[in-house]
């Protein structure tokens, strides 16, 4: 075992691989450079070459995107600077506007809407168990949200079925709110509760 000496900045009090992370870096910066020149050498110069890297990467995705088929805009194929991202092109004198397509209105009907169905089933006298079912029709991987409904709720939860969750329980209240907060594209005119009493 190799015993290594860290040494601290008196600035920021950290150590000087991470003065460039902390509160105060240009202090530190001018501090260690006047304390020990090959020390600022050692920590400072990859600090700079990693910037000017990220600086690169920047410059090189603020590159004006290419066309579908391939071949580049208009703009960076004249030699132009790309307007910056949010910023629409103004067209030449002689050309129209690009029209934008027109979204369709998407129709909602009791068919169309995915239903999620909350059970709460009476096992015996005072123990409930909680089912969610419906969750696949949305793309929701189902062990997760198990995983996910076990830590919220502080209990057992577990895929039975092809899509049904089971969760100890009575847990519907926090459920119905948990359910459109957790997975925003399942609306709460989506959820609909169904009780079941225990079979004699």
């Amino acid at each position: 075992m190799t015993l290594v000496t860290v040494q601290y900045c008196p600035v920021c009090t950290l150590p000087y691989e991470f003065c460039h992370v902390g509160p105060t870096p240009e202090e530190c910066k001018a501090k260690l450079k006047a304390l020990d020149e090959a020390m600022y050498e050692k920590y400072w110069s990859n600090v700079r070459i990693v910037a000017q890297k990220l600086d690169d990467l920047k410059l090189d995705n603020a590159a004006a995107p290419e066309g579908a088929d391939g071949a580049s805009t208009s703009a960076s194929a004249s030699g132009e600077q790309a307007p910056a991202t949010g910023e629409a092109a103004a067209p030449a004198e002689g050309e129209e506007k690009p029209k934008k397509p027109k979204k369709e209105k998407k129709k909602k009907s009791k068919e169309a809407i995915k239903q999620v169905t909350i059970t709460l089933e009476n096992r015996n006298k005072r123990k409930f168990t909680t089912s969610v079912e419906g969750l696949a029709q949305y793309g929701i991987d189902l062990k997760k949200a198990a995983k996910l409904f076990a830590g919220r709720f502080a209990c057992g939860s577990a895929v039975s079925g092809e899509d049904l969750i089971v969760i100890q329980g009575d847990c519907v209240d926090d459920l119905m709110d948990y359910l459109p907060e957790q997975f925003p594209e399942i609306s709460e005119d989506a959820i609909e509760f169904e009780e079941k009493k225990a079979s004699a």
